[in-house]
């Protein structure tokens, strides 16, 4: 149902009687009227849409060449908390900052 209670598509229809006026002033009064307010209204919709479209696709090629230009990794690994015990004259641990 439209905002007329009629079933959609049918203001179209009555486009032709005069309308109030309404706070964006006046209503579109002929069948070509309303057509083109559509034409305008689904071209700012499609406009909006292709600049999701182009946020979506710039967000995805910086995820891409952020994964590509990730460091390798390190073929070490430091372990902490293991309950090994370090080598009591050198002290790495200490010298590591890690205990």
């Amino acid at each position: 149902m439209g905002r007329t209670g009629a079933p959609v598509g049918a203001e179209l229809e009555f486009a032709h009687r005069p309308r109030p006026e309404h706070a964006n002033g006046p209503a579109p009064r002929t069948h070509l009227d309303l057509l083109r307010f559509l034409e305008r209204s689904q071209e700012w919709d499609l406009a909006r849409t292709r600049r999701w479209i182009a946020d979506e696709e710039r967000r995805q090629a910086e995820h891409a060449l952020g994964v590509a230009n990730r460091p390798p990794e390190p073929d070490w690994l430091i372990e902490r908390g293991s309950g090994d015990r370090s080598c009591a004259e050198c002290r790495p641990d200490s010298v590591l900052g890690i205990l």
